[in-house]
This record gives C-alpha cells, structure tokens and sequence, in this order.
C-alpha cells in the first residue's frame, strides 16, 4: 500500500488501518520484522493506495514479453540470414 503524507510518499505491506491511525512496515523489510513496524495518524494521511496486480495484468505482461522475445529472435534470424537455423 502506497501511503501520501506531508508531501511523502511511502510503500508499506501489512498493513492495519485503525479509527486513528495507520500502521505497516516498509516495503522493502521483511513482512516479519514487527518492531519495523511504522504508524501514522490518519489525520496526517493524505491519500492511501491500494497497490496490487490483476490477473488481466499479469496475463498482459506474460503474454507482452513472449511476443517481444518472438519478435526479437524473428528479427536476429532475419538479419542473420540463417533460416534453416531458425
């Protein structure tokens, strides 16, 4: 989750959002270090962001990178003359 306050911009996972307060820890600690964990009060939440892949995403990109890497090797086998090889 993407958290906006006082101008900053933080990426947290795990987190919990409370009546007065929100809490998480960094994106880029382990989800099991809990004395990592950081809280902000939600009076000094600007704006939350739920950050997460849909499957439609994934498939899109699965599908994108088989179809550049196809294009890539049709490329190198054009320019390299070798069809058999191909």
């Amino acid at each position: 989750m993407w958290i906006w306050s006082g101008g900053e911009v933080t990426k947290w996972h795990a987190v919990v959002i409370t009546q007065d307060s929100v809490s998480g820890i960094p994106y880029q600690m382990s989800v099991h270090c809990y004395s990592c964990r950081r809280s902000v009060p939600r009076t000094r939440v600007d704006s939350m962001k739920l950050g997460y892949r849909t499957l439609p995403e994934n498939v899109t990109m699965v599908v994108g990178a088989a179809t550049a890497a196809i294009l890539v090797e049709a490329a190198v086998c054009s320019l390299l003359g070798a069809r058999n090889d191909c």
